[in-house]
């Protein structure tokens, strides 16, 4: 960890495994607030919030097929996941967040007196920097990997099927992991690679879209794995059998729009990314309305975030209606997510949404207009998605009016998207 540090705060160059390492654990943090990102004192805080955490049990690892991830209710979705497209194996499931805690006072006053130093250095050194999360998440890091080595010290040669990647430990944890020779296989999420996980340190890559396999290619210098795989999206075991005989029929003339719930995110102080999606995302829900005004035979249907499904139709209706200025639209109030629902409209349009990939994957007709997400590097350059992302709204406009007189198979040849169809397995190795 100091090595880190020291490199970090003199922006050292280091070999390609550790500057992996380095950038990884040290970018953006989903455990904060963004207020709380910026606060003087947080690496201290956050040192004392470990401190009085209740004290955990300490684990015994045994299995040999092992499913790391931080979402505590992912369990049966990643076992599932992996049953269809890797096997059945008797996965063991593993909270990472579970190690993170002292095993007893002994343990707590032992690691205080040794880390110490790591936390006064972590705190002078993000003095330095405007986001201080990464630094607070140090020592957090090392505890959670003593509590991991412990717990896998009598078990070798296992597969760890790793998640949420983005965490910032992930590629720290993987880089110990290796070293004693465990095998890593790290699963994507939906999201583009070029957000939070351009740096990723594994044996084995496993995406989820066509759109990665580009960007692993892409981002080659901050990726370090042996081989790239594609499977599916993380949810597709659960509708791939149920557009096996599509009806069309049901989705003509309809327009939807895939809402990111950005309003409520910004109400529960959640990071916006800095892409003002909210005002972008009526941007869009604007266009669309005026398309179907000027072209009668089209509908507008409103896709629901999983957070406005919480608040309540009544709520959520008001807000669009506040957007809108209009009640010519209608809102998709099924109890199925979203991606049940991909024939119920002919041609989907968002500012950017996982649910996208979903859609392409099953062969669905899909725009995007990702104002800003530039500063992700998306799109990436020479990749077929970037056929379908519109600039400007004018350009947004003439494409929708153009896809929705376009069968799916002529739209995804004309834009050279029939590789991101399933089933399309596509392997790499370096």
């Amino acid at each position: 960890m100091y090595k880190l540090i020291f490199c970090k705060l003199f922006n050292l160059k280091l070999n390609k495994t550790n500057q992996i390492i380095l950038n990884h654990t040290f970018g953006k943090s989903f455990r904060f607030g963004k207020q709380d990102t910026s606060k003087i004192l947080l690496p201290l805080i956050y040192f004392y919030g470990l401190l009085k955490k209740p004290i955990i049990n300490q684990k015994t690892i045994s299995g040999k097929h092992l499913i790391f991830d931080i979402n505590v209710n992912a369990k049966e979705t990643r076992i599932a996941y992996l049953n269809y497209y890797n096997g059945t194996k008797g996965y063991e499931f593993i909270v990472l967040d579970d190690f993170i805690g002292f095993t007893s006072n002994k343990q707590k006053i032992w690691f205080t007196l040794f880390n110490l130093p790591l936390v006064g250095l972590s705190f002078l050194t993000s003095l330095f920097y405007k986001d201080k999360s990464s630094f607070a998440l140090l020592i957090q890091h090392k505890l959670q990997w003593k509590n991991l080595m412990e717990a896998l010290k009598n078990n070798v040669n296992t597969e760890i099927y790793y998640y949420c990647i983005y965490d910032n430990s992930s590629n720290y944890l993987a880089d110990k992991l290796l070293k004693l020779e465990h095998k890593i296989i790290k699963i994507t999420s939906l999201a583009p690679i070029s957000m939070w996980n351009s740096n990723i340190l594994t044996d084995t890559l496993v995406v989820n879209t066509a759109y990665q396999l580009d960007e692993a290619e892409h981002f080659a210098n901050t990726i370090q794995a042996n081989n790239i795989i594609q499977w599916g999206p993380e949810r597709s075991h659960e509708y791939i059998d149920l557009y096996e005989d599509k009806d069309l029929s049901i989705g003509k003339n309809k327009i939807g729009f895939y809402s990111t719930g950005g309003w409520i995110r910004a109400k529960q102080d959640h990071m916006d990314q800095g892409l003002n999606i909210i005002d972008n995302e009526n941007t869009v829900l604007r266009l669309l309305q005026k398309v179907v005004d000027q072209n009668k035979t089209f509908k507008l249907t409103i896709f629901l975030h999983p957070k406005e499904k919480k608040l309540g139709l009544d709520q959520v209706r008001e807000h669009y209606n506040l957007i809108l200025n209009s009640h010519n639209f209608k809102i998709n109030d099924t109890k199925l997510a979203s991606s049940h629902c991909f024939q119920d409209v002919d041609l989907a349009v968002a500012f950017h949404s996982s649910i996208i990939y979903e859609r392409l994957f099953m062969g669905f007709k899909t725009i995007l207009y990702p104002v800003g997400m530039d500063k992700f590097n998306f799109p990436i350059k020479n990749s077929s998605i970037k056929n379908i992302c519109a600039e400007t709204e004018n350009e947004l406009e003439q494409m929708i009016i153009l896809a929705m007189n376009q069968c799916d198979n002529l739209f995804f040849e004309k834009n050279n998207l029939k590789q991101y169809i399933y089933p399309k397995p596509k392997i790499h190795t370096n």
